[in-house]
């Protein structure tokens, strides 16, 4: 209220006038270029946020496709990992398979060369017997039978010791 007392009416009549001048004069002058230059920047903003808005799709589109791609190498890497598991399966089931074949080869070996190294030993310890019985026959008889004759009769001694 002070500063009205300190104006006149003129003085106050004077900047209104003086304002009014200074509004035309503005709005003739500046006002267009001011309001061109903010529908410039409007504008600027607005295609500012659609290319913002475009690049948001594209990344979204992006991403959409690389998930679906990581989505399609995990289920291809997991098809492999079945894949290479049953491989491993199939050979382990194999290598058993040879294995056991090989252990009952080796077996079959060891059973047939103890039944050659027992025939074997048998026919040494008759051999053996023989020429013992034959050395005690002849101590016993004194005299030498033919060689063909003390083998036949062992031979039959054998053959009954193994029948009884």
């Amino acid at each position: 209220m002070e500063i009205l007392r300190l104006l006149s009416a003129s003085e106050i009549v004077a900047h209104v006038v003086c304002f009014l001048i200074l509004l035309a004069i503005l709005k003739a002058l500046v006002w267009k270029r001011l309001l061109g230059l903010i529908d410039k920047r409007r504008e600027r903003i607005a295609s500012d946020f659609r290319n913002i808005e475009s690049a948001r799709a594209v990344v979204d589109k992006l991403t959409a496709e690389y998930d679906a791609k990581l989505k399609a190498i995990d289920e291809t890497a997991k098809s492999r990992i079945r894949e290479a598991l049953v491989e491993a399966e199939r050979m382990i089931f194999d290598m058993k398979k040879t294995a056991h074949v090989e252990a009952k080869k080796i077996i079959d070996e060891a059973r047939a060369n103890v039944r050659y190294e027992a025939a074997k030993a048998t026919d040494e310890v008759k051999d053996r017997i023989i020429d013992l019985v034959m050395r005690a026959t002849e101590h016993v008889i004194e005299e030498r039978i033919t060689t063909e004759e003390d083998r036949r009769i062992v031979g039959e001694f054998l053959t009954n010791i193994d029948r009884m």
